[in-house]
Order: C-alpha cells, then structure tokens, then sequence
C-alpha cells in the first residue's frame, strides 16, 4: 500500500472551543503529517516535526522574540498575516471570526 505524496494542507482554527479555553491556532501538514503548528496563545512553542518552520517569520513580525511587541490589540492578526505570508496564501477574511476587530464588525 502506497500513500499519495505532495499534499499540502494549511489550517487556521481561528473560532476554537471557547468553554474549553483553547485559542486560535495554525497547522501545516505535507503528506498528511504536521509539519509545523503554533496556538496563538503561545507562538514561540510549535510542535510538529519542523516545529521552529514559523520562527523566522514570527520574528521578523515582532511576535516572537527578543524584541518581540506582544499583547498588543492586533496580535492575532498580525500573526496570521505573517503566516500567510511565509506561505504565499491569500489574504485570510477575518471580518466574520472571532479574530476580527470588534470595532470593525457590521452588527446586523
């Protein structure tokens, strides 16, 4: 039995189990195995088997670090800014999450 090669998969959690207190959090798979992951609550901790994959990019985004600007209103979006950038994906739309600016949000 052969396993299917070349996949890739990125994955945001950006709306986790509030009552079970786990935050927002990114995955990266190829061929069906974590690569890399961070929760947004602890970005300097990634585990997969390149867990240090998202370190020069959260670095370079001040989110990690020696010089890192953390706890600031915009950390979770800046977070995944830099993630999906590190990846070349599109523009994630977090206008309908629990990541989106909540001065920003239409309340219909």
């Amino acid at each position: 039995m052969s396993r299917a090669s070349g996949g890739e998969l990125a994955v945001f959690v950006t709306e986790p189990c509030v009552a079970k207190v786990h935050g927002p959090e990114f995955a990266y798979y190829r061929d069906g195995r974590l690569v890399s992951g961070i929760s947004f609550e602890s970005p300097s901790y990634g585990v997969g088997t390149e867990p240090e994959l998202l370190a020069p990019a959260l670095t370079a985004a001040g989110l990690i670090g020696p010089d890192a600007e953390i706890d600031l209103d915009d950390d979770e979006e800046r977070q995944v800014r830099a993630i999906s950038d590190f990846f070349g994906l599109p523009e994630l739309d977090l206008s309908e999450t629990e990541l989106a600016d909540p001065d920003l949000v239409d309340p219909e």
